[in-house]
């Protein structure tokens, strides 16, 4: 999947909230509190709310162009990439990226009906965090 949002906002300040939310949930999953300079290659196991558990590695992560990992889980492996391309002094489209290998052809089809029926409501996620990160962005400038 990908999905290409515009935002109201420099670039340095959209990826400063990227990486305030990727350290957030290093902190809250291993009680490790990181520095963003930490943060290329980083890697840690992630527990899920059912317990599950997957093997997070961040892959790439140059300031303030892209941020990207992979999750190994016992049935999938999922890479996503935030990109940042600057359209202007205050304006910036993120291009996000999401690929997902599966185990087996079982999960792989799982896996593409489960996209095909939530894909937009990930899709209307974004649009509503591009929204907040916006309007928090101008009440900043205020």
């Amino acid at each position: 999947m990908e999905m290409k949002l515009d935002f109201e906002v420099p670039a340095p300040y959209l990826f400063e909230q990227l990486t305030n939310s990727i350290l957030y949930d290093i902190e809250q999953q291993t009680g490790r509190k990181l520095r963003p300079r930490q943060l290329p290659n980083f890697q840690f196991e992630k527990t899920f709310r059912n317990q599950a558990h997957g093997q997070f590695k961040i892959t790439d992560y140059r300031v303030p162009e892209i941020y990207a990992y992979q999750l190994r889980t016992s049935k999938n492996c999922y890479r996503v990439s935030y990109q940042l391309v600057s359209l202007s002094q205050t304006g910036v489209q993120l291009v996000y990226q999401e690929t997902m290998d599966a185990n087996s052809k079982t999960i792989a089809a799982n896996n593409r009906l489960t996209q095909l029926i939530f894909g937009w409501q990930r899709k209307r996620r974004m649009r509503k965090m591009r929204d907040q990160i916006v309007q928090q962005y101008q009440q900043t400038k205020q």
